[in-house]
């Protein structure tokens, strides 16, 4: 963001503003007719810490497989790193959304563990990197026992 502001000569916050606006248009008209079955979950420092502020975090939310088939696609960024942030989230979707849920890839931090299983309790955790956006989940941890390697749901899953 930085370097485009830079580019056009303005501040990160006008074109921060402005991926908001034409985002958030772009987003919504996505998610109307879309079926996720694969969630994937990840945090990104998108201000790092100063003298007066801490780090500020988003949670970044992918459609790991699009029902139309193609690449993984962003559904949503939200401000925030927590249980709450995501659960949040994850309730504003409604019913339909979270039914289609069979697998949710997520970052270790344990907020995010919290609120995909008290949420999407019919849903197959993968404890990983989701940020890539691409098809590996990178077992953290055994979790659940059962990927301590190989494949689950199409996913291939390593314990590194």
């Amino acid at each position: 963001m930085a370097a485009v502001a830079a580019e056009l000569g303005v501040g990160w916050a006008t074109v921060m503003r402005a991926v908001v606006e034409y985002g958030t248009v772009i987003l919504d008209a996505a998610a109307r007719d879309r079926l996720v079955r694969m969630l994937g979950v990840d945090e990104t420092a998108f201000l790092k810490a100063t003298a007066t502020s801490p780090t500020r975090f988003a949670t970044g939310l992918v459609d790991l497989r699009p029902a139309g088939g193609g690449p993984a696609r962003l559904l949503d960024v939200v401000e925030g790193r927590s249980g709450r942030v995501l659960g949040d989230w994850i309730d504003a979707q409604g019913e339909a959304f979270t039914r289609g849920v069979a697998v949710a890839a997520l970052d270790p931090f344990r907020g995010y563990h919290t609120a995909l299983t008290s949420r999407l309790e019919h849903a197959t955790a993968v404890r990983g990197s989701a940020g890539s956006a691409g098809m590996t989940a990178r077992s953290q941890a055994p979790f659940p026992p059962s990927l301590s390697g190989g494949i689950m749901h199409g996913i291939p899953c390593d314990s590194r």
